[in-house]
């Protein structure tokens, strides 16, 4: 990038289309996890270029106003002489209502008015319908607000119209998957892959992710792991961003939990997944918060205790501990959850209670469904692993007696049905232990349907059902 912005530099009949090309680069870098941020000084007189850089920030849990004022100043000054045209310069093929309407849905987003961007993606794609960043951004915020069939309503039109697009069909299995279109996704995601492999194209390691999605919901645990292996050696700290890198190792843990092999995860949490990363790496929320919840649903499944302690928990300590400085951002619903489990797991007792308390007050300003289950699913952890009760256990309305309640909402909180699942199986051990069989076997259906007869921790949970019944 750094050569190709010389050369835009230097004028000539190339010029525009070079620095085009510097700026469509880098856009793709930042989009689909290529790399950690730009690896050039991108023009301050270009809205594309500072858009660039403020979803980089965000993505890195920082500040992007700066930025997003800046190129709120240059889309001003482009439309006030020219209407509805092409901003000169890098970004010749975005219009100006199109890059308008990004920095709205940008800003947005960073206020934490997810619906709002949702409105402005919308906007941003009725004026480019198939550009595959406004798409991928725009799933993405659908599945923050865990609404699938949003996200499948976003690509499906893009990928009808243009299915080789690079990158879209990694996006368009993803979505199909998190609305239980398995099989489908599973073929959608593979011939992306195939695409992506061809002489001249990125690899796209998005698709891979959606296939390792699909084949882990179909029960097919051999499959997926020989998938990922095929997968993993393409991946380093240097060309992907670390939540990538680390996430596909996250998937392969997620196949050697299902065969029982704790040893094998454990070899993985020790050294690539989390142990040899280096500190920078070790700072990325996803990073330490999907390694808390790997521990935990080792612990759930009784593997942990088939591995040394002193080993298991120094693994604990250490993620928590990179965690905690970022769990006041609630990035995560669901992650922040995993991280209250292990705050009570490691202590003192003050440490799970406060990050509760802080979670309470969160609460207040979220939409009043998801503040519940999400309030009941914390004070369950909270009376389940801590010590002293809280103020509804001391009332007799312990979340504990209506596991299945929060159970069954716990879609609301988004995220993905992989990062949701130790959440559910933390409410089956609820329910079990509160010896409500009845509404344990509803809860746990979703999971039996393909997993039952290939999975041994779900096999032994359909006999206990069915003993009980």
């Amino acid at each position: 990038p750094s050569q190709l912005e010389q050369r835009s530099k230097e004028g000539g009949p190339e010029a525009s289309a070079m620095a085009r090309m510097a700026s469509d680069y880098v856009w793709e870098m930042l989009a689909f996890y290529q790399t950690q941020g730009p690896e050039c000084q991108l023009s301050s007189e270009h809205a594309l270029d500072l858009v660039m850089q403020a979803d980089y920030e965000m993505s890195q849990g920082k500040d992007p106003s700066l930025w997003l004022d800046r190129a709120t100043d240059v889309l001003t000054a482009a439309s006030d002489s020219c209407d509805d045209c092409v901003q000169n310069g890098p970004s010749t093929q975005y219009s100006i209502p199109f890059l308008a309407a990004v920095v709205k849905a940008l800003l947005q987003k960073h206020l934490g008015a997810d619906r709002e961007a949702l409105v402005h993606w919308r906007s941003a794609l009725a004026v480019e319908p198939n550009n595959v960043f406004a798409v991928r951004r725009a799933v993405d915020v659908a599945f923050g607000l865990a609404e699938p069939a949003t996200m499948l309503e976003l690509t499906n039109p893009a990928y009808t119209q243009t299915p080789a697009a690079p990158f879209l069909g990694g996006w368009h299995s993803f979505a199909l998957e998190q609305n239980q279109m398995l099989a489908e996704s599973e073929a959608v995601g593979r011939a992306a892959v195939h695409q992506s492999e061809q002489p001249g194209q990125v690899f796209d390691i998005w698709a891979c992710h959606a296939v390792a999605h699909a084949l882990y919901y179909q029960g097919k645990v051999e499959e997926g792991i020989d998938w990922l292996k095929d997968v993993t050696p393409r991946l380093s700290l240097e060309r992907y961003s670390t939540f990538m890198f680390t996430h596909m190792w996250w998937h392969l843990c997620l196949f050697y939990i299902e065969q029982q092999n704790a040893t094998e995860v454990l070899r993985l949490l020790q050294g690539v997944l989390w142990g040899e990363l280096p500190p920078a790496a070790k700072s990325d929320y996803w990073a330490s918060t999907g390694t808390l919840g790997l521990l935990w649903k080792l612990e759930i499944r009784g593997l942990s205790d088939k591995l040394p302690q002193d080993v298991v928990d120094s693994l604990w300590q250490d993620a928590l501990e990179h965690a905690e400085p970022k769990l006041e951002s609630f990035m995560s619903l669901v992650y922040t959850l995993v991280a209250l489990r292990a705050a009570f797991k490691l202590g003192p007792e003050k440490r799970g209670s406060e990050l509760l308390q802080r979670m309470e007050q969160h609460a207040e300003s979220m939409e009043s469904k998801v503040a519940g289950v999400w309030r009941s699913c914390g004070r369950a952890v909270a009376d389940f692993y801590g010590t002293t009760t809280t103020a509804d256990s001391r009332s007799g309305q312990s979340p504990l007696n209506n596991a299945s309640t929060w159970c069954s909402a716990l879609a609301t909180l988004g995220g993905s049905s992989e990062q949701r699942e130790v959440l559910l199986e933390f409410g089956l051990n609820v329910l079990k232990r509160m010896n409500q069989w009845d509404a344990l076997a509803t809860s746990a259906s979703p999971l039996l349907i393909h997993r039952a007869s290939s999975v041994p921790f779900f096999r032994h949970l359909q006999d206990e059902i069915a003993k009980h019944k």
